[in-house]
């Protein structure tokens, strides 16, 4: 895909009719108003197209070709050979990828040979595997670099330059981008093994690990937009979407932290081009094979448009001499990520050998000595001993932080590829300022007015639903408010002496934080807003609940809107962040005037309103509609459900709001 000067897109397609078209009024974003023409056909796998001052150029499987309209109405009359000069065989794998254009010169790369099953055949063409450089007005060719496999990608990226994505195979233990420069030999033996042998591998930007993720990368690029200038992108056809890469370089030598940017694209992504209002467009693919994202279209074009909204998200991960550097987006709220616990790091390294793909080798976890959050809390350093040159880090936040400004994080992984580890280069390492103890308050929760509700020694404050004391069966077990449920004699679904238990205190707008683990199989729930009168027999004749499941073997799961998260039998959560069974979840209701938000585990899953036409409605077509209070009240108190199951509740913590 490319663009011609008033706009237009020019479009290639991989299928038998090898087609060229112009999409024109693509920017309007509406496909009724965009009209297609097939200007050229039967060329051979056209894998790259490029557009040099209005004239068309194409990547064949054989040749680079120029294109051109002699009479103005768009319609191709002649298929000039620009370049020809590299060999070709039948085989169904030695592709021609590009186009990438600068300073005069196309830029494409030249796929290897492979046997059906995915080993290299032998013998190879010599001019396989590596990348051309093409004069544009002369057509004369070089080669600029070699020991590549299927670079299914090459582009612009970062400071200009150029870099190419290759895909796992022999001697490539996982996918990888790369950077091009003259000479570059990029490890793959199969061209030529005996000439190889002793060469050194010229090491790659990032290791993609694979179906981690990578598994086909395409088309790197630049990103310049937003906070992200400075960093690149490329696309993934088989694990989908689109990739961004964090560069810096380290003795001269280029590396960087891969992170995931954007899912949810309607094909595997091929191509990638931006456009003439830097809006991205995304050319996709997929064939019944392993080269398409798995249930997706098996072809699209759709274009992205930077709408300039925050998110919040890990910026960047940076190499230094005792660790890395995690820098975000957003700041963190205060108090926030300097538990070392809350922290995964992981180390491996790849060797490419003439087996297709690779392990990780000498896979460890490396231990977190300590976590210290910079003064603008925008960024974390973590300190760890035994990174080694020529690894990959892995970095898996455990905690789904929430930022300053209240906005989930987007992803938690980052894989850094540590080609070299800087020299004296330090992170800064600082004594926290908080202590961490379970049912207890930091300075920092004080501060902002958060009050216990639970504090590890004591069920004060809490009693079961219409009396002044609680049942045995609730007691404290493993630093939690635990229901010892045991079956009832009687036959009652609810444990013996057991039953709901709510707080003394009422709120009305407030701001919940808790935690909860449930037993296997089982099923409990908290409920607010609970008014406590004669006339109620249990709290959820009046009180709304975010339901507490194992999703995995309970009979409710089998019903949308009981699971785990859910606005109990009303609204079902966006997405299932769920733990097993025996895990803890970090959960969170915020109620203001009437604006409800569920949390679970750092994610916004459920937002409603109470008291209005939509929530009226709601509970009419819900198992409520027969309980004439339920969901009126505007205040009450907050209820642990008995549901007959062992369940565990801790760091319970609430923030009255105004």
């Amino acid at each position: 895909m490319d663009f011609l000067s008033d706009g237009r897109m020019v479009v290639s397609t991989w299928d038998a009719a090898g087609s060229i078209y112009i999409v024109d009024n693509v920017q309007s974003g509406d496909s009724s108003k965009m009209n297609v023409k097939r200007i050229g056909f039967g060329l051979a796998e056209p894998l790259g197209v490029k557009v040099v001052n209005d004239t068309v150029y194409v990547m064949q499987k054989h040749e680079m070709t120029r294109l051109i309209d002699t009479n103005g109405d768009d319609i191709i009359d002649e298929y000039q050979t620009l370049c020809d000069d590299w060999k070709v065989s039948s085989n169904f794998h030695e592709f021609g990828f590009g186009l990438a254009y600068k300073d005069g010169y196309f830029y494409a790369t030249l796929a290897t040979a492979i046997n059906p099953g995915g080993a290299s055949t032998q013998p190879q063409i010599p001019d396989r595997g590596k990348v051309i450089k093409v004069n544009k007005n002369t057509g004369a060719m070089t080669f600029v670099a070699s020991g590549l496999r299927t670079p299914n990608g090459i582009g612009i990226g970062y400071k200009g330059d150029i870099f190419v994505a290759d895909n796992q195979g022999d001697w490539l233990p996982s996918s990888k981008i790369v950077h091009v420069r003259d000479g570059a030999w990029f490890g793959s033996r199969s061209v030529d093994p005996e000439g190889t042998k002793d060469k050194k591998e010229d090491l790659p930007l990032v290791w993609l690990p694979q179906d981690e993720i990578g598994n086909s990368p395409s088309t790197p690029l630049a990103l310049d937009l937003g906070p992200y200038k400075g960093q690149m992108i490329h696309g993934e056809v088989t694990h989908g979407g689109v990739k961004r890469v964090f560069v810096e370089e380290i003795n001269g030598q280029l590396q960087g932290c891969v992170f995931r940017f954007i899912q949810g694209l309607e094909a595997g992504v091929n191509r990638m081009q931006w456009g003439p209002n830097s809006d991205l467009y995304i050319g996709g693919i997929g064939n019944p094979g392993n080269w398409g994202q798995n249930g997706k279209l098996q072809y699209g074009l759709q274009r992205l448009v930077f709408n300039n909204k925050p998110t919040f998200e890990m910026l960047a991960v940076r190499a230094k001499t005792n660790g890395m550097e995690i820098e975000f987006t957003e700041p963190l709220q205060d108090g926030d990520g300097w538990n070392a616990d809350q922290y995964e790091v992981k180390q491996w390294f790849y060797k490419p050998t003439i087996e297709y793909g690779g392990p990780k080798l000498d896979e460890k976890k490396l231990t977190v000595k300590s976590a210290t959050v910079s003064d603008d809390r925008k960024k974390v350093f973590l300190e760890f001993d035994g990174n080694k040159n020529n690894h990959m880090i892995y970095i898996r936040l455990k905690k789904h932080f929430i930022s300053e400004a209240g906005r989930a994080l987007w992803t938690t992984e980052a894989w850094y590829t540590m080609n070299q580890i800087p020299k004296n280069t330090p992170g800064s390492v600082k004594k926290p300022p908080y202590t961490y103890a379970l049912n207890t308050l930091n300075d920092a929760e004080k501060k902002a007015g958060w009050q216990l509700l639970f504090d590890g020694k004591s069920l004060a404050g809490w009693r079961n639903f219409k009396k002044k004391t609680i049942g045995k069966s609730w007691v404290i077990n493993d630093d939690a408010i635990h229901l010892d449920a045991k079956p009832n004699k009687d036959g009652h679904w609810q444990a013996a002496d057991g039953g709901d238990i709510i707080t003394d205190k009422p709120y009305e707008n407030f701001d919940f934080t808790y935690e909860w683990k449930i037993s296997n199989c089982g099923n409990s729930g908290v409920m607010f807003n609970v008014v406590e009168a004669d006339k109620y027999d249990y709290v959820w004749k009046t009180g709304p609940e975010m339901q507490v499941l194992d999703n995995t073997c309970h009979p409710d799961s089998k019903f949308v809107t009981h699971r785990a998260g859910d606005l109990y039998d009303m609204i079902e959560c966006k997405y299932p962040t769920v733990k097993p069974a025996g895990e803890w979840n970090e959960a969170r209701i915020k109620s203001t005037k009437g604006n409800v938000e569920f949390w679970l585990n750092g994610i916004n899953i459920v937002n409603f309103t109470m008291h209005d036409d939509n929530w009226k409605k709601m509970v009419a077509g819900s198992k409520f509609k027969d309980m004439p209070d339920f969901g009126k009240a505007k205040s009450g108190h907050l209820s642990l459900q008995d549901h007959g199951d062992r369940v565990w509740f801790r760091n319970l913590k609430i923030k009255e709001l105004k």
